[in-house]
């Protein structure tokens, strides 16, 4: 069997680009429901451009294929443009339960040797606890954070003992060309970093 890299291979790639490239680019490819009744329908051409896009960023950071990259967002469209887009990218892509307590999410940004965290700015007192602890984790990007940071943002990002930038995801993301070139992947190769929520039976 051939190991060689392949576009077709990269999950990212085929989930949305090949989908336009077969057709579907006006087809709906994310329908989410808001708690309130609000809906949001993504098709797979706005998905291919935003992951794209998104790709991208990751990129300019200095994302090297294989780093890890974490999501820890409730259920929003903003977690199937990134986790694509980081595939995209040939990042590890993991998603974390927004709900975790801080020695859970030490635990697996830790063990993972997170480099990105993509969330929103409710629970970046959350991180901030953490993350003089985390060596590893150079970006946070906040996907609800406005043009400007808040003096809430801006203070928590000085206050680090190593301080490190906290980044806002849309004007990062409106930077980035609508195209780029999506490198081709490898089969077997590491995609995404899934860890349990709860207690694990012993082995």
């Amino acid at each position: 069997m051939s190991t060689s890299a392949r576009l077709e291979d990269n999950i990212g790639f085929a989930c949305t680009d090949l989908q336009c490239r077969l057709g579907r680019e006006s087809a709906v490819a994310v329908r989410w429901l808001g708690s309130d009744g609000e809906r949001t329908d993504l098709t797979f051409g706005q998905l291919a451009v935003e992951s794209t896009r998104f790709a991208a960023v990751l990129t300019k950071l200095g994302v090297a294929p294989g780093a890890r990259v974490f999501i820890m967002l409730p259920k929003l469209p903003e977690v199937f443009i990134a986790f694509l887009g980081g595939l995209k990218a040939r990042a590890v892509m993991g998603p974390l339960f927004a709900n975790f307590g801080d020695e859970a999410l030490l635990d697996r940004l830790g063990d993972s040797h997170a480099c990105v965290l993509l969330t929103k700015h409710s629970l970046l007192k959350k991180v901030h606890r953490i993350r003089d602890r985390l060596p590893d984790l150079r970006h946070v990007l906040l996907v609800d954070a406005d043009d400007h940071l808040s003096p809430t943002s801006s203070a928590i990002a000085a206050s680090c003992a190593r301080p490190r930038p906290i980044s806002r995801w849309r004007p990062l993301r409106r930077k980035r060309r609508r195209s780029c070139t999506t490198p081709p992947a490898r089969r077997g190769s590491p995609k995404a970093c899934c860890t349990c929520t709860g207690p694990c039976p012993a082995s």
